[in-house]
Formats: C-alpha cells, structure tokens, sequence
C-alpha cells in the first residue's frame, strides 16, 4: 500500500510541475478582426461603431472626436501582435475616416 502511495505522489508532483512550464496566451484589449473593419463606413454613427466593435479601449476626453481600439496578444508559441485601429469622428459624430496603425 505504500508503494502504491509513492507512486501516486510521485505521479502527482510530476503532472504539476509540468504544468508550471506552460504560460497561457496573454491577450489584451478589444479583438480587431479584418472583416469588421472593413464593414466601417464614413458617415456611421458612434452608437453603429460601438455596436460593430464594442467600446474603444480609449476614449480621451482631450480628443473626443477619437476613438483608440487597441488590441495586443503574447504568445508562447506564435509571433506577438499588436494592433491599433484609430477612428475619428466629425462635429456630428459621425465616421470621417479611420487608421490602422501597427
């Protein structure tokens, strides 16, 4: 029974260990996906943009006709990436044009 206890504890602090060496991806920010940004249009309300991409990441009250979606993924075993969408919005608050910026 003991040797069976051993093994067990053994087997136990392997799997764990083991464990220990894989790191998750970290993602951070709001997903940029290619197909979404090209459904932006000059002339979209904000209201469509949130809806479309969600809420921006920032929105500078300095600069209230800018909105900064940023979007960054470390990866163990892929190339980072980062990337940054700036849409900015005339007196009406409607699309005037748009950025991507890396």
């Amino acid at each position: 029974m003991r040797q069976i206890a051993k093994v067990f504890i053994l087997t136990c602090a392997v799997v764990l260990n083991g464990c220990s060496f894989y790191q998750a991806d970290k993602q951070q920010g709001n997903v940029i996906k290619a197909d979404e940004v090209a459904k932006l249009k000059k002339g979209m309300a904000q209201v469509q943009v949130r809806r479309l991409l969600g809420s921006p990441m920032l929105n500078d009250p300095f600069h209230a006709s800018r909105w900064d979606y940023y979007y960054s993924i470390e990866s163990q075993t892929k190339d980072d990436m980062q990337k940054h969408l700036v849409i900015y919005f005339d007196e009406k608050k409607e699309v005037i044009r748009w950025e991507e910026k890396n």
